[in-house]
């Protein structure tokens, strides 16, 4: 990160830098998550629907309990049956953050320490405390990202508006407009499908016919940040 952001900034310093016209090459993403519905999770109050992903993001970052997490996966899964989406069309979801989970689980294993060693390896030694650890890990980021995932199917951008603004309407007593914030965010997240699109497409285009190496992979991020900056 230090790095590419030296980079960027000497680039931008030295009057370098233009924003290219490229054409859309990248296959788009849906251009639309929410998935209409009569669902008593569709129908539920999309500021109690948020709550209750707030509520649960909370709850696991204050309580590190395995039976806990369990007890909330079994209630994620009930609201995904009574959702009516399937149980294969939100647990898509986990496949695009197969590393991210990975590198959770992985983690903790081998730079977590404890008192109970349960196997060795040529890479250090595996404590009881560091497979606890990496279990809360893995089992916090499937929870968050299975019930941000199934509020997103559930609920339209213009709920979603709604019951941000909800939660926002506290802070006008600083000064704060609510409206125009939780607007701002609609907009960002109605606008992410395209802008995603773009840099697929850009990153092709700068890679286009270049060894998939190091510096040629450093280069296309610097250039993209460029591009996207400008």
């Amino acid at each position: 990160s230090g790095s590419l952001s030296t980079a960027v900034l000497n680039r931008l310093s030295q009057g370098e830098g233009s924003r290219a016209e490229v054409g859309f090459s990248a296959p788009s993403f849906e251009s639309r998550t929410y998935q209409p519905g009569n669902s008593p999770v569709h129908r539920f109050p999309v500021a109690g629907k948020i709550g209750l992903v707030l509520l649960a993001t909370l709850s696991t970052v204050l309580y590190e309990n395995l039976y806990f997490y369990g007890l909330l996966f079994i209630v994620v899964i009930g609201l995904i049956l009574l959702s009516s989406l399937g149980l294969p069309r939100v647990m898509s979801v986990l496949k695009k953050l197969w590393a991210i989970i990975l590198g959770a689980i992985l983690l903790p294993l081998f730079f977590n320490h404890g008192v109970e060693e349960l196997i060795r390896t040529p890479l250090g030694a595996i404590h009881r405390e560091a497979v606890v650890n990496s279990a809360i890990f893995g089992s916090r980021i499937i929870l968050l990202a299975l019930l941000s995932h199934l509020l997103a199917r559930t609920t339209s951008l213009e709920e979603f508006t709604r019951g941000i603004t909800a939660y926002l309407k506290p802070f006008s007593l600083i000064g704060i407009d609510g409206e125009r914030v939780a607007g701002a965010i609609s907009s960002a997240l109605s606008a992410l499908p395209e802008v995603w699109v773009e840099i697929r497409s850009y990153l092709s285009f700068l890679l286009q016919g270049k060894p998939k190496t190091f510096s040629t992979i450093k280069e296309a991020a610097i250039e993209l940040i460029l591009h996207l900056f400008i």
